[in-house]
């Protein structure tokens, strides 16, 4: 059911290519976009031109940043809060090139808080990595073909394949440590920058990279999340 929805707007995506855009609001809260390539205090300076803030009932002039930030929210948004990548639900987001946080977890704000920021960071990266990603596959298959020597091979004639070669990549595997690496070094600073700034609700951090990515990712977590199992994988 979830896989058929997904085709068909899939299939209106293409048709009309603006159709998020059009359709999709974003939630009350501070959007942000960051280069991974420079340091926080390198981008600050053009802060402007990357953020945006959300206020509940106000529009927000349609703008190539608006949408920039729609597709990438759109394809970095949890469906359902009870099937979250984090297993603590501080993290709202569905893959590590987005962080969305409440402002009150994000800034340390809350009292008696269970997690620090870095904790949810490094805990949301963990969810991420190959390994995380491998068994989260493994667990889609059917428990007896689990314990086989093909495992997830077993993906590799269904559709799902171009998405599980670049999530078990290397290549991949170095972009979450880079990013993990990023929030090490510059965390401190932008929670100091956006501390000062009038918003609520939400902080919203995304790195600038196509779409797709936030999508493959995206897909990954559906597929999983929802329970698509093998068997139905080959309908």
């Amino acid at each position: 059911m979830i896989r058929d929805l997904a085709v068909g707007f899939q299939k209106a995506q293409e048709e009309f290519p603006a159709i998020i855009q059009d359709n999709y609001r974003l939630k009350e809260g501070i959007y942000i976009r960051l280069d991974l390539t420079k340091s926080w205090e390198n981008q600050s300076t053009a802060f402007e031109q990357n953020h945006l803030t959300i206020v509940r009932k106000e529009e927000v002039q349609t703008s190539e940043l608006l949408n920039w930030f729609k597709c990438q929210d759109y394809a970095s948004s949890l469906i359902d809060m009870n099937k979250s990548v984090d297993p603590k639900k501080q993290v709202h987001s569905n893959n590590p090139l987005a962080l969305f946080m409440k402002r009150e977890v994000f800034l340390e704000e809350k009292q008696e808080a269970k997690f620090t920021v870095a904790e949810n960071i490094e805990r949301h990266l963990l969810a991420a990595s190959n390994e995380s990603v491998r068994q989260k596959w493994l667990e889609m298959l059917p428990q007896a073909k689990r314990k086989t020597s093909q495992g997830l091979d077993f993906f590799q004639n269904s559709e799902y394949a171009e998405a599980l070669a670049y999530l078990e990549s290397t290549g991949r595997r170095k972009l979450v440590e880079q990013i993990a690496e990023w929030y090490i070094a510059n965390r401190k600073e932008l929670t100091a920058f956006v501390g000062q700034l009038p918003f609520k609700n939400y902080v919203k951090l995304f790195f600038t990279f196509p779409a797709a990515y936030h999508i493959t990712y995206y897909q990954n977590w559906r597929y999983n999340v929802n329970g698509t199992s093998a068997d139905s994988s080959q309908n």
